[in-house]
């Protein structure tokens, strides 16, 4: 069931991705990076964070703080903290980039890097942090939309 929601989620994310990253293309804002074909490509970053109960409150400022400052950033197109309904106090982080080079500037950031200094405190259990390279977005249609 888990392989299931996290693919799930993908798709819905990729799917959300979609209406953003192609109005900023037209807009030609220089946002997403071109690659050798002339096609763009587009980092979403999503982490999965186990959190001890006693430190959720923590977690939550630091990481609202965090995503405020990131959010700021120019190659941050959008950032999001989503909390599993399923398993309570396991929070997914997913983060979109215009670029491998913006996500990797990012966390050069003073406040990424302080923020990685106090995320062990936090964790139940380790972190697993997974980053998709997508160069081709489709629009998919909601299921709930043809009801």
């Amino acid at each position: 069931m888990k392989n299931n929601f996290s693919s799930l989620v993908l798709i819905v994310l990729l799917a959300l991705s979609t209406t953003r990253a192609v109005g900023q293309i037209r807009r030609n804002t220089g946002l997403l990076h071109r690659d050798e074909a002339g096609g763009t490509t587009l980092v979403l970053y999503t982490e999965k964070l186990p959190i001890r109960p006693e430190s959720r409150d923590a977690f939550l400022t630091a990481t609202t703080t965090l995503n405020n400052l990131a959010r700021s950033e120019t190659g941050c197109l959008d950032l999001g903290l989503y909390e599993s309904t399923e398993t309570p106090g396991t929070f997914l982080l997913i983060g979109e980039w215009a670029s491998e080079a913006a996500l990797a500037a990012h966390k050069q950031q003073p406040y990424e890097l302080a923020y990685q200094q106090q995320l062990p405190a936090f964790l139940a259990a380790p972190a697993t942090a997974t980053a998709y390279q997508v160069s081709r977005r489709t629009r998919v249609a909601s299921p709930a939309a043809h009801r």
